[in-house]
């Protein structure tokens, strides 16, 4: 109804006689029906005689303040209780002016319901829009006493106006007031809300590409008119948990630190570099590629790196003691972990990324065997190390505590090293590599250079096979034991500061001399020691032949017969014996390669032989000796050789003489012929008692033997091929066929043959 007479509002002016007043407004412009509203009229040309009417009924305390003010107090309506607009007059000596329905008389005083919203910032400047009734043109709204700005008047019922800031946040009273009628108050109908502020964000940083979970704490938050920006740009996902907490997601955005700003019905809060965008992670390299299985490896990652929101992670178990160093440099210690190569993942608030096949992890090693368990304490020893586990990563081998040297990974059960110098005894063996160390226990023992002080033999024979015992610093792993350079044999070790063995055959390289002075040395893991001219072989004598062959019982007692060989010396060790086992016989030394023993010393050694005894002849000293089998044999002669028949038979094709020669001299087994016969008889048998005599045979040329072939009787003839050149190298010649049967082949340039026979 009111909008309607607003709508219909005519102003009327009368006709203006010159310096007529003009009333252009009237404020307030309603009041109550009862009056008694204090009014405002704003004109042109007032004078002091002018007085005010509304509706033909004078208002009351008419003020001239100027010509273009007065001020009165509202007269009540004519008739009682008549609500409405009424026309307002100005009337004085010069006219009168109208504002036709300028007035408005209330009957009531303004009631408000509510206000909507309800709070607001202090700072004002909320638009709100106030319920109630009896609204008026002129009614004005305060909050906490603090006009509101923009009132509109929609009605009587709403009202629309813009909060005023405050001071201090809290409910506050609302009033809505009509001059001059009334005015109520909605007691703490609007609430000052505080100005909202950022505390922190729980996630910092994030990727360019945002979609990062954000929690923002703070205060005075307000799910009304919420919005969350980053550098500008509005979040996502925006949930109101509280007044203190509100979650989002980041949008996209470029790399550095942002503002984060939150709005919301109680204002704005902004924190300045609160979200700081930042690009992927790029892992480029690890200073350690591996590592035990137990981890714990220190590595340092290289690449490009922002300290927020941090992590590593192998094989997806993530890394401890993770620390940002600077863009470029990040460290951390591996977790535990299973064999073989894993991928390594670095993550920071720009995202994460991949190195694969980064890091391996191994296990253990384990050391199983040496295959040289000792060596000396200088070094230098090749070793190959067994086991299981290796890897040439961060390979070493130490020898308790001291580093090998040429270590050569071979496969993961082989490594090959050279030993250092270590103190002597035993060392454990470690191996050591990305997964960590393994230790054989006492696995390698250094032992210091052998020495020989003394032997307690010094001298012995060529042959070897003298027991000997050496006395120095030994160990139990001697490798050889020389004398001279030829190795020795049964060589025992009994402790550490004794040694058994048996000296070698040295006959094979000693010289001419008796005797040799060699060297004794001795090896073991330790090195070699030398006992320098330590021991002395000596030749053992050496028998070639006797002469004669044969003695016997007629010879001349004062015969010899002669030994001959090398070696021989004139010493009380030396001996001659004869026979099996042999007997002693006193000899006379005459040179190295000659003895003699007398005819008769033999025969006394050996009473009652038997005719044709061979006996065996033995040369020997305290360190060998030498023996000629069957060398001599002895003759019993109680016969008498009283008919000695020489007969020769030629081959001469030209002739078939057969040429037969007599003797009958045996003188100190010498044969002496007396004379020869001969005859025409081709045929002729065994001849005997022959009377040819002719003196000084000549029995050369010397005999050969040819053949084999039987006599008449039966007994065997032999032909003996070696030369013979006196009548005492046939019997050196002889064989023994029967008792007193002799043979002797004699040769000529005819090659005749010549038979003795002795009966």
């Amino acid at each position: 109804m009111q909008a309607a007479l607003y709508r219909n509002r005519k102003r009327r002016i009368a006709r203006q006689t010159p310096n007529a007043p003009i009333l252009i407004s009237v404020l307030p412009a309603s009041g109550s029906e009862d009056g008694g509203t204090a009014i405002v009229l704003t004109g042109h040309f007032f004078t002091a005689d002018a007085t005010v009417d509304i509706n033909g009924v004078a208002c009351t305390s008419v003020v001239f303040v100027s010509d273009t003010t007065i001020n009165c107090t509202t007269p009540a309506t004519v008739p009682a209780n008549t609500p409405g607009f009424e026309d307002i007059t100005v009337t004085q000596a010069t006219g009168a002016s109208t504002l036709t329905l300028g007035y408005r008389y209330l009957s009531d005083a303004p009631l408000i319901t509510s206000i909507t919203p309800d709070h607001g910032p202090l700072v004002g400047g909320q638009a709100v829009a106030i319920l109630g009734e009896f609204f008026d043109p002129t009614t004005g709204v305060t909050i906490d006493g603090d006009a509101c700005t923009s009132i509109v008047v929609i009605d009587e019922e709403n009202i629309t106006c813009v909060t005023p800031s405050n001071l201090g946040a809290g409910f506050k009273d609302v009033e809505v007031l009509t001059p001059g009628v009334g005015s109520d108050q909605l007691l703490l109908g609007y609430e000052y809300l505080p100005v909202p502020s950022i505390t922190s964000l729980d996630v910092a940083c994030g990727p360019l590409v945002g979609g990062t979970a954000v929690t923002i704490t703070g205060t005075n938050f307000v799910n009304e008119n919420l919005t969350v920006e980053f550098d500008g740009v509005p979040a996502t996902g925006i949930v109101f948990q509280n007044s203190t907490t509100i979650d989002c997601i980041t949008p996209a955005g470029s790399a550095g630190s942002v503002q984060v700003d939150v709005s919301c019905i109680a204002g704005d809060a902004a924190l300045a570099d609160g979200f700081e965008y930042v690009a992927v992670p790029i892992l480029t390299s690890l200073d350690v590629t591996c590592g035990p299985l137990a981890g714990g490896t220190s590595i340092t990652l290289t690449g490009m790196f922002n300290a927020q929101d941090l992590a590593v992670e192998f094989d997806g178990v993530a890394a401890t003691s993770v620390v940002w160093v600077n863009s470029t440099t990040v460290t951390c210690d591996t977790p535990a972990g299973t064999t073989g190569d894993v991928d390594v993942e670095v993550f920071d608030c720009g995202g994460s990324d991949t190195l694969l096949a980064a890091f391996e992890y191994i296990p253990v090693p384990i050391v199983s065997s040496l295959d040289v368990v000792c060596g000396p304490i200088a070094g230098s020893t090749a070793i190959t190390i067994t086991g299981s586990f290796f890897n040439p990563a961060n390979l070493t081998v130490e020898f308790d505590g001291v580093t090998a040297t040429s270590i050569v990974f071979v496969n993961d059960t082989t490594i090959t090293c050279v030993t250092p110098a270590v103190s002597a005894g035993d060392a454990d063996v470690t191996v050591t590599h990305c997964g960590g160390s393994g230790t054989l226990i006492n696995g390698y023992e250094f032992v210091a250079e052998p020495t020989i002080t003394s032997i307690d033999i010094v001298i012995g024979t060529e042959n070897g096979g003298t027991a000997v015992v050496l006395t120095g610093t030994f160990h139990d792993s001697i490798t050889t034991l020389e004398f001279g350079g030829e190795q020795a044999s049964s060589v025992v070790y009994v402790n550490a500061t004794t040694v058994n063995c048996v000296t070698p055959d040295y006959s094979g390289v000693m010289g001419v001399p008796i005797t040799e002075l060699v060297n004794i040395e001795i090896a073991d893991c330790g090195g070699s020691g030398e006992l320098v001219n330590g021991f002395t072989f000596h030749h053992d004598p050496e028998y070639v032949s006797i002469n004669p062959t044969f003695i016997s019982e007629c010879d001349t007692p004062g015969g010899i017969v002669t030994i001959t060989g090398d070696y021989f010396t004139n010493t009380g060790d030396m001996q001659v014996e004869f026979g099996d086992p042999g007997i002693p016989v006193a000899h006379t030394y005459v040179s190295q390669t000659s003895i003699t023993v007398t005819r008769a010393a033999i025969l006394a050694a050996f009473p009652g032989f038997l005719d044709g005894d061979l006996l065996d002849v033995h040369v020997l000293n305290q360190y060998g000796g030498a023996t000629g089998i069957d060398q001599l044999t002895l003759f019993a002669m109680s016969w008498a050789p009283t008919l000695h028949v020489l007969i020769g038979t030629a081959t001469n094709h030209a002739s078939s003489t057969r040429h037969i020669a007599a003797f009958h001299e045996w003188t100190n087994g010498v044969l002496t012929f007396t004379r020869v016969w001969f005859t025409d008889h081709m045929h002729q048998d065994l001849l005997i008692n022959a009377s040819a005599i002719e003196s000084g045979i000549n029995l050369s040329p010397c005999p050969h033997v040819v053949k084999q072939t039987r006599l008449l009787d039966g007994s065997t003839l032999y032909f003996v091929e070696e030369h013979v050149c006196s009548i005492e190298e046939w019997q050196k010649k002889s064989m023994l066929m029967t008792k007193g049967h002799w043979v002797f082949h004699l040769g000529s340039t005819y090659s005749s043959v010549l038979t003795l026979l002795t009966t």
